[in-house]
């Protein structure tokens, strides 16, 4: 072998090893093999680290392992024309292994790379609402820098940590208002879930108590104590889910109860029809003046009801008033 190539093999090993390698065929394969045992098992974990944090290099190190297991299977005997070359690949690897190594060393980096990886890991996997695309729309910018960056080999470079740290800086003061959007929104729907089964036809065969109960069911639906965090904004958006089935089940209970109560009155009236010889009555009154909101859902209650009577028992006589008669 050239002495040029065994001169820059002992070099490069004396850099790595931190001791002298003498440049000779003969000594460098041990010195080799004594560092390539070691460092390899330093570099194991590097693969699965890297893709806990979403960024390059898994299979740089895992294609490196490989060239070493060749290496070490012959006793490292072809590291003088490994090490040697000009252009030395598994020289090269071993710098960026050692840079990887280096950099989780940084707890501070390394926990800004935990939290991009967890914020843009839950940002992917929250359901498809008005909030979330607007949310994921005003951090576009962000997202496509921190995944470009997380690409590159040298994700760790002084600039890139402080753009990684920057764009994690930004995602996360957008989520307070994106959290406080889906619980106004939330708000809006416990309240409209509780007028809308005041004003259905089944509310008024429940009475006070039970009423009472079933609006009390869908404020206790409410929740407040979310983190301002993109884990407090999932939590959020996953008691959306919550809220709409409580809202389902207290209206399954309403319809119910109301069933069975329309059953037990119109039977009562039905028995009482019959001992007269008539048949039961309802009188509707039609309002002079449906111009305000309240007198119309009124009406529209007291003929949804009647609606719901006929359902049951279509012999009922209706009759229908106007309010000047």
């Amino acid at each position: 072998i050239d002495m040029a190539v065994l001169g820059r093999a002992a070099q490069r090993l004396t850099e790595l090893t931190g001791t002298n390698v003498p440049p000779f065929e003969q000594d460098i394969p041990v010195a080799a093999k004594s560092f390539l045992m070691d460092f390899d098992s330093r570099i194991q974990p590097l693969p699965a680290r890297l893709e806990q944090v979403s960024c390059a290099g898994s299979q740089e190190i895992q294609d490196l392992r490989t060239i070493i297991m060749d290496l070490l299977r012959t006793d490292a005997s072809d590291a003088p024309s490994e090490f040697g070359a000009e252009q030395s690949k598994i020289y090269a690897s071993i710098q960026h292994a050692i840079e990887l190594l280096d950099c989780f060393k940084d707890h501070a980096f390394l926990e800004t790379l935990e939290q991009l990886d967890s914020f843009t890991r839950i940002l992917s996997e929250l359901g498809d609402n008005d909030v979330v695309r607007s949310l994921r729309s005003s951090l576009h910018p962000q997202l496509e820098l921190v995944d470009d960056i997380r690409s590159q080999s040298d994700f760790y470079r002084a600039d890139r940590k402080t753009d990684l740290t920057t764009a994690l800086t930004l995602m996360s003061s957008a989520v307070p208002e994106a959290l406080a959007q889906t619980q106004n929104a939330q708000s809006q729907d416990i309240q409209t879930a509780q007028r809308e089964i005041q004003q259905s036809a089944d509310w008024p065969e429940l009475n006070i108590e039970e009423r009472n109960q079933q609006i009390a069911a869908i404020s206790a639906l409410s929740k407040s104590d979310f983190k301002e965090s993109i884990q407090g904004f999932k939590d959020a958006q996953n008691h959306t889910t919550v809220i709409n089935t409580g809202i389902r089940r207290v209206k399954n209970e309403v319809r119910s109860l109301a069933n069975e109560r329309r059953e037990l009155r119109l039977a009562r009236e039905r028995k009482e029809a019959e001992a007269k010889g008539v048949r039961p009555k309802r009188v509707i009154q039609l309002p002079a003046n449906l111009s305000d909101r309240a007198s119309l859902s009124k009406f529209i209650q007291e003929l949804t009801q009647l609606k719901e009577d006929l359902s049951s028992y279509p012999d009922i006589e209706v009759t229908i008033l106007r309010s000047e008669d």
